[in-house]
């Protein structure tokens, strides 16, 4: 199981980090594999099924779930963001994508 925080980024930057790493993810990952992705950002709930059905038909969302964001998060992304970034945010959004097919797409 591989792991992708976005840790306080949030749109546009957030999707498109998610972006490549999700092709990045599905060009090595064999069946069965996943992505564990969390993320402050709420849109991508909302954005992420669409583009995975669009964009990368081999990897599904086989969990999602949220928990509070946590003070030791938020004191670990103090050196890299200000706390603007994260301000208003209360939960870190948890989605586990699978790779479903044996056959990668690299497109």
């Amino acid at each position: 199981m591989k792991t992708f925080d976005l840790k306080a980024q949030r749109c546009p930057t957030a999707f498109i980090l998610l972006r490549r790493s999700l092709k990045q993810f599905n060009e090595t990952a064999e069946e069965g594999d996943t992505l564990v992705i969390q993320s402050i950002e709420p849109s991508i709930e909302r954005d992420l099924p669409f583009f995975l059905n669009e964009s990368l038909s081999d990897l599904s969302i086989c969990h999602q779930s949220n928990a509070p964001i946590t003070n030791e998060s938020k004191l670990s992304w103090s050196s890299d963001f200000d706390e603007d970034d994260w301000q208003g945010c209360q939960q870190n959004l948890f989605v586990v994508v699978k790779q479903s097919k044996s056959e990668n797409h690299t497109g």
